[in-house]
């Protein structure tokens, strides 16, 4: 059996995908160091962080490089709810769109069988 790819296919695609449709991307990252995942992406990828703060079972670190809004996730337990839903360890945990018009959006994901996760104030 040959070795997983860790290029990051999905994340391109999903970027482009957002990019061609005028859309900001905005994706979740599960990490198992904040510091550490932070000073990476901010020294190789020049993300720039914008706030840092709990939410629930986790504390999120929201970066940018102007084009892709990022946030970085680390649980206080793999146990918890939320950290299972994307399974263990560090791993892309979900993304999303910045849609103008919610229920326009919302009809497209219930016509192509996509989940909505709507969170007021994003």
């Amino acid at each position: 059996m040959s070795e997983q790819s860790a290029k990051p296919y999905l994340v391109r695609a999903i970027c482009e995908w957002c990019a061609d449709n005028g859309l900001t991307p905005y994706l979740a990252v599960k990490v198992n160091d904040l510091e550490e995942a932070t000073k990476f992406y901010t020294e190789v990828f020049g993300f720039t962080e914008v706030k840092t703060g709990r939410n629930r079972e986790h504390i999120s670190r929201h970066m940018t490089d102007g084009h892709i809004d990022f946030t970085l996730m680390q649980y206080d337990s793999e146990d918890s709810h939320e950290a299972t839903i994307a399974g263990e360890g560090p791993r892309l945990h979900h993304w999303g769109v910045t849609v103008d018009d919610l229920l326009a959006a919302f009809y497209v994901n219930v016509l192509t069988g996509l989940a909505l996760w709507i969170q007021q104030g994003r």
